[in-house]
């Protein structure tokens, strides 16, 4: 079993407090509440298992209106309604009476054997209220059911109509849909998924719909466009002929608490989806009836849904209920086909009856224009009251659903440290006066699937001077110059300085370490060697060509090796959500050998720390132009790490292997994939081969940390290699690991550096794109003039002035490159 990160190891920066100094997070909870966080409290026997195990739950023995009064006699305003469920208030007599009503009527009619009148006139009354065209209602239990049946929906109207390919859902990140499983694959809500990430991995997730933290760089001008875009990117990723729907709230509710999105969102999402054979769901469960202040969520945009699911409100929480209901158009395709689908309690006359109740109530009495002038009063009181409050970051929402977003630094929104429990104080304080209030925890803090512009992310930058040290010579292709240019350009740029990067220290690998990877005789025989002692040296790599001995050989690779176990500590055991080594990626050493100009393999050593420190799935993902043999030869038979490279592949190529066929040894089949692209692929063929292969492999694999290695010479101009790529290619690749860092990893990202022998016109910049995307930073193009000085005076002849560079347009590998990807794709399903 998974387990995520230990939080009792890590090192958090900021003073440590004495004894008494300031009370702790549980210690100044509410005294009613206190109870430490996984311990089981005390009490009475009782053989039910707990919606909550971590603290008694007082017992509710009676509810009218707005107040919850509890067996001591506690009263208790309800301003939340549940978890948004309420609409109409507790103790509704005219609820109460349709639920005895109907029971005096049917009590259990199974759905295959019976309609009734209850079903049929909730259906007959809904479906006009409803933002489809001529609904059809099928009514369940809740809201996960009514999203399964939703997505079932969908995928049986497209086998009715012939495309039985389409079968993948696009979700958003951050969002939640429920807890049954397909649900919850598509809610993009990482602490929820992660306990069942085994089962889950069918759906993809695009951005969330977050204007307080929009991914959008331009924000706030463009934003439909842009997520309209990057939905469209990820269509053309995997062929609109494999997408069956769209989901998403409306506004979304309980992950990132009443954001409503831009203007123009839902009308350009629609319309890419429309244009795509690809069905809209909105899932209503929160939103509708009257939530928003409209009846349903949706009505706030001129554009309708294919499909609408609907729990919550349905019946105020009163008896279980739900449905999901699709168009006529839909419902007529569906149905000469039939549909395998049912639950025991689907078409309940009771959950119908009480349901028609809540919407009589809520039409008669006006409640959804009502939910709009209170809501209105409220977020408008609310934003006067806060305006000034040191840790809100933003009042939002809709109708009567409103969200305050809590800060730590409202100036540049990073969130408080999540082991605080600041929201989950907050909430006891309240329950502690009487008023109950619902929370949302997660979204931000390195655990979104998905995730992923977060001005709020730690970012660890590592530098280690020495590393200087780590030089074959004046004329060999590897120079340490590559480095320090890059961490010159990341100073140039201010990177090191932003409220959000902090410097890493450093310490050298000591022997234990490195025999993590490495065999004691070879790194006895490395100390020697760099030493100048005589020897046999050729036997463990060392000699004329690749990987000529020089001084204090040894020193340098352990300074390199210990610089990416500090990036991997820091994601890890001290609280950055990345960390950047950009003196690492030395991928082709071997146990027993050196290889490819590399010493010691610091990416394999970072990997085999992090598992020997609890952490149990890493992905590892490289996209040096050669092939990660060292890395994928190590952890051959390790099912725990996943090794993907994407490079240049050839018989004469270095380092010759990296094919297909290559997948994993017989004690952990399919843990290795290689994605082999023919010379002269260039930018538009490499990202969609990339695209196509590690972000589905990567999210089904489910790792707490994703390794990358982040070799830049696929460049066209390299002078060992012969791929086509330029920095758009990079500034691509590194959006893209970012956000299956958050996606798949919970937001752990380690990065080193690798390959790239144009060491001052591009690796220096190309890295710089890499960290600038970890840290959130939108750079100038044109490069700092005084770094551009001084790179010249390095190299003894100019460097670019910007970081962009002229498109090349297709190369003449393209063509294979997309069929190889093809044939790989469908290999691994």
């Amino acid at each position: 079993m998974r387990r995520s990160r230990p939080t009792t190891s890590r090192n958090w920066t900021g003073p440590r407090r004495s004894v008494g100094s300031e009370p702790s997070a549980a210690s100044s909870w509410p005294t009613g509440w206190r109870n430490p966080i996984g311990r089981i409290p005390e009490r009475s026997m009782s053989h039910v298992f707990p919606r909550v195990v971590t603290r008694t739950l007082p017992t509710a023995v009676s509810a009218e209106g707005a107040w919850i009064v509890d067996a001591d006699g506690r009263r208790y305003l309800d301003g939340s309604g549940g978890a948004i469920v309420v609409g109409v208030g507790h103790g509704d007599a005219s609820l109460i009476a349709a639920a005895e009503e109907q029971l005096h009527g049917t009590q259990y009619i199974h759905g295959t054997m019976f309609t009734t009148e209850a079903v049929e006139a909730y259906a007959e009354d809904v479906a006009p209220m409803l933002p489809l065209s001529d609904a059809r209602v099928y009514p369940v239990s809740g809201g996960s059911e009514a999203v399964e049946t939703a997505l079932k929906m969908a995928r049986a109207y497209h086998v009715a109509r012939g495309n039985p390919g389409r079968v993948t859902v696009i979700a958003r990140r951050s969002s939640y849909h429920g807890n049954t499983i397909g649900a919850l694959d598509a809610s993009g809500k990482e602490p929820l998924r992660k306990p069942y990430t085994p089962w889950l991995g069918r759906f993809l997730h695009a951005p969330p719909a977050y204007e307080y933290r929009c991914e959008n760089p331009a924000h706030p001008d463009g934003c439909g466009e842009w997520h309209a875009a990057e939905l469209m990117r990820m269509i053309g990723s995997y062929g609109p002929e494999t997408i069956a729907a769209f989901i998403a709230e409306p506004v979304a509710g309980a992950t990132l608490g009443a954001a409503v999105p831009c203007e123009d969102y839902w009308p350009k999402i629609v319309g890419v989806c429309r244009a795509h054979g690809i069905l809209v769901i909105a899932d209503e469960v929160m939103t509708g009836f009257g939530r928003t202040g409209r009846w349903f969520g949706m009505d706030a945009w001129p554009v309708r849904p294919d499909i609408v699911a609907a729990g919550k409100g349905t019946t105020s929480g009163y008896v279980p209920f739900g449905f999901a209901a699709c168009t006529g158009e839909l419902f007529d395709t569906i149905a000469p086909k039939g549909f395998v689908h049912g639950f025991t309690w689907s078409h309940n006359a009771l959950g119908a009856a009480v349901a028609h109740a809540t919407l009589r109530r809520l039409r008669d009495d006006g409640l959804v224009a009502r939910s709009r002038e209170l809501g209105d009063s409220l977020l408008g009181a609310l934003r006067v009251e806060l305006e000034s409050a040191e840790h809100v970051g933003d009042v939002r929402g809709t109708g009567t659903m409103i969200g305050i977003e809590l800060v730590r630094d409202r100036e540049t929104k990073e969130p408080f440290a999540r082991e605080r429990q600041i929201t989950e104080r907050i909430v006891a304080a309240a329950r502690d006066a009487g008023l109950l209030l619902y929370s949302s925890t997660g979204h931000v803090g390195g655990s979104r699937r998905g995730t992923v512009r977060r001005v709020s992310e730690r970012v660890g930058l590592v530098i280690a001077p020495d590393a200087s040290i780590y030089d074959h010579g004046p004329e060999h292709p590897l120079r340490p110059d590559r480095v320090l240019l890059t961490w010159d350009l990341i100073h140039a740029y201010e990177l090191d300085r932003r409220p959000n990067v902090e410097t890493l220290g450093v310490e050298s690998a000591d022997d234990p370490t490195l025999e993590l990877v490495h065999t004691p005789a070879f790194i006895d025989a490395t100390r020697r060697a760099g030493n100048g002692e005589a020897g046999d040296w050729r036997r463990f790599g060392y000699g004329p060509g690749d990987n000529p001995i020089f001084d204090r050989m040894h020193e340098a690779g352990a300074i390199v090796a210990g610089a990416s176990v500090a990036a991997a500590r820091g994601v890890w055991s001290d609280g950055c959500d990345h960390a950047f080594n950009a003196a690492g990626g030395l991928h082709h050493a071997m146990p027993e050998r050196a290889s490819g100009f590399c010493v010691y393999n610091d990416p394999a050593i970072a990997i085999a720390w992090l598992l020997a420190n609890g952490c149990e799935r890493i992905a590892y993902v490289d996209v040096d132009v050669h092939h990660g043999d060292g890395v994928q030869a190590i952890f051959w038979d390790e099912p725990r790490v996943l090794t993907i490279s994407v490079h240049q592949f050839g018989a004469w190529f270095f380092p010759g292997t990296g094919s297909a066929s290559e997948r994993g040894g017989p004690d952990a089949p399919g843990s290795a994939i290689n994605v082999p692209l023919p010379a002269f692929t260039s930018d538009d063929a490499w990202l969609d081969a990339f695209r196509a292969v590690v972000p589905p492999a990567v999210t089904a694999f489910a790792p707490d940390v994703l390794v990358t290695q982040l070799g830049c010479d696929t460049h066209h101009s390299d002078p060992l290699a012969q791929l086509l790529l330029t920095t758009a290619a990079y500034r691509a690749t590194a959006a893209e690991l970012h956000r299956l860092a958050h996606a798949a990893a919970g937001g752990h990202w380690v990065a080193t550096g690798g390959g790239g022998y144009q060491w001052a016109r591009v690796v220096p910049r190309a890295w710089t794109l890499y960290f600038a995307e970890m840290c959130n930073a939108d750079l100038a193009d044109e490069l700092p003039q005084s770094w551009i000085e001084e790179a010249e005076r390095r190299l003894r002849a100019e460097v670019p002035a910007t970081l962009s560079e002229p498109a090349l347009g297709p190369g003449d590998g393209d063509v294979a490159a997309r069929a190889i990807v093809r044939s790989l794709a469908e290999s691994l399903g």
